[in-house]
C-alpha cells in the first residue's frame, strides 16, 4: 500500500472541490489514489473539529 504525505492528501481533497465534488475527476486528473484511499480522507476531513482559534 503506497504512502502519500500530508501535502499529497490536500491537493488531492482540494482537487475534487475543483472538480465539482467528483471523485473520478480527481482521480484522473492526479493519477493517484484510488477511490477508497480518496473517500477515506474526503470523510476525514468533514469528520476533523472546526478550530475556533
Amino acid at each position: 500500500m503506497p504512502s502519500y504525505t500530508e501535502e499529497q492528501k490536500r491537493r488531492a481533497v482540494e482537487t475534487v472541490e475543483e472538480c465539482g465534488g467528483s471523485v473520478t475527476r480527481a482521480m484522473r486528473k492526479l493519477g493517484y489514489p484510488t477511490r477508497q484511499t480518496l473517500c477515506r480522507w474526503l470523510n476525514q476531513r468533514d469528520a476533523s473539529p472546526i478550530s475556533t482559534k
